[in-house]
């Protein structure tokens, strides 16, 4: 059986209930949570036993768990912390002869990227990026679809943001871009992945051209600071703090700031951005990201190949596909939603390629890229500038 080790609440909790399934009880335990605002713990705690993780024992620091597990009684780890620490925690936790789960994006910054790389590297224990959107069963038909198709001679993919979902990239840590690597590295990596995969063998990315900015975001510097000094109940925006305290995803949120009006934030990630990917054979890929675009998320993506198309929508799990030749045209129905069901699914591949010394279906090497691409977006809106993917050397 193994015995985990989670570091990072929020997310993190998700993934120790998933854990908790019948499929995984008699694989994997979830031995550790680690977070490092004690202040957190009761609340962690009462969570966990309500969860029936009452032998799960909080720990403080990554240094703390894996010292009271070694390696003998918790072989794998799980890291969902803010990005800026994925570097440290990484070397950490492999340099301790661990297997590592590791959420997405890999990194905040390209140096990062580097030491994590090479701590892979270095390491034979199965190191697996958090690209979950991969494991699902619309992206997975997607790709099969995809080699139907033809030669694929663009892809065009759009994310847009609830109302609420987007407050997070004005609140908290997400708000800052030194903190994630920027929107399209911190949000959009997911997306970033899927086009690269969607290409995997057939092409590799070389250039990038990205426009982007604050635009969605207009100043309203009548507003109050806090949510709860306003008189605007009907704000699509407007911050209910207990009931944030009850969602599991808010374990690591500095509930301070989220009471700030996001009108008065000093965020510096942008709002809006789209981003031109050009491959080594000529064809191109375009994505948009947007905040503020309604009360739903939606995910939607179009892939255009010499012999057919295809159309997916995320949130309905609804794939279309038609063929020039045969002049038909397809529809298949799949599990949608948010990650289209893949959170369990990304569990069972991490167990199953630690058991069979396996690569999993997202490597560090895919962190790597879809964050190469991500930079190379954000110099590009900085620098106003077509930018080539090996000016980010490895």
């Amino acid at each position: 059986m193994h015995q985990v080790i989670i570091a990072g609440s929020g997310r993190g909790l998700l993934f120790a209930k998933l854990l908790c399934e019948p499929k995984f009880r008699e694989q994997c335990r979830v031995a550790a949570m680690v977070d490092i605002a004690v202040e957190h713990h009761a609340h962690l705690r009462q969570i966990l036993d309500d969860s029936g993780l009452r032998d799960t024992k909080i720990c403080t620091t990554i240094d703390e768990a894996l010292a009271r597990y070694p390696q003998e009684k918790a072989d794998a780890v799980i890291v969902v912390t803010p990005n800026t620490t994925h570097a440290e925690l990484t070397e950490k936790v492999l340099a301790a002869d661990r297997h590592l789960l590791l959420e997405k994006p890999i990194a905040a910054d390209w140096a990062d990227v580097r030491k994590i790389r090479n701590a892979a590297r270095n390491s034979s224990r199965t190191v697996q990026l958090g690209f979950v959107l991969r494991y699902s069963g619309f992206y997975q038909k997607l790709h099969e679809l995809s080699r139907q198709i033809g030669h694929i001679v663009m892809i065009q993919s759009n994310e847009r943001l609830s109302f609420d979902h987007s407050s997070a990239y004005r609140r908290g840590w997400r708000r800052y871009a030194s903190a994630t690597g920027g929107l399209m590295n911190e949000k959009c990596s997911h997306d970033l992945d899927i086009i690269r995969w969607l290409k995997k063998g057939l092409a590799q990315p070389v250039r990038v051209y990205s426009i982007g900015g604050q635009d969605l975001f207009p100043a309203h510097p009548e507003k109050p600071q806090f949510c709860a000094d306003c008189r605007d109940m009907q704000c699509v925006f407007r911050r209910d703090i207990e009931k944030m305290k009850q969602n599991v995803y808010s374990m690591n949120v500095d509930f301070e700031v989220n009471r700030q009006c996001i009108y008065h934030t000093d965020a510096d990630v942008m709002t809006n951005q789209s981003a031109t990917i050009l491959f080594d054979d000529g064809t191109q890929a375009i994505f948009t990201i947007a905040l503020y675009a309604g009360r739903d998320e939606q995910r939607d993506i179009r892939i255009l190949g010499t012999e057919g198309h295809l159309y997916g929508d995320l949130k309905s799990g609804r794939i279309e596909l038609l063929r020039y030749r045969e002049n038909t045209h397809e529809i298949f129905e799949l599990p949608g939603g948010m990650h289209g069901g893949a959170d369990s699914l990304i569990l069972e591949d991490f167990f199953r390629c630690i058991e069979k010394n396996e690569q999993p279906e997202a490597t560090v090497e895919d962190g790597v890229q879809a964050s190469r691409l991500a930079f190379a977006a954000n110099l590009s809106v900085k620098e106003k500038r077509i930018v080539r993917l090996d000016e980010f050397s490895l």
